[in-house]
């Protein structure tokens, strides 16, 4: 391989993971920032894995709704 296509394929990776991980870490703050207000608003508290579901099912359904 040369060093061309090996740098593109680490850009690649570089952009998967970034990507990836910026979902996790905005996750947590989207249920770091809930459950200090969920609270005072009588609200419900989720745990992380439900705030990541919900943080990717309205993330998806903006895209789609956003289109046209």
């Amino acid at each position: 391989m040369n060093t061309e296509k090996k740098n593109e394929i680490v850009n690649k990776w570089a952009e998967i993971l970034g990507t990836v991980g910026g979902w996790f870490l905005s996750a947590a703050f989207i249920m770091w920032g809930w459950n200090v207000i969920a609270p005072h608003l009588n609200a419900p508290l989720f745990n992380y894995w439900e705030i990541f579901a919900m943080r990717m099912a309205l993330t998806y359904i903006t895209s789609i709704l956003w289109q046209k």
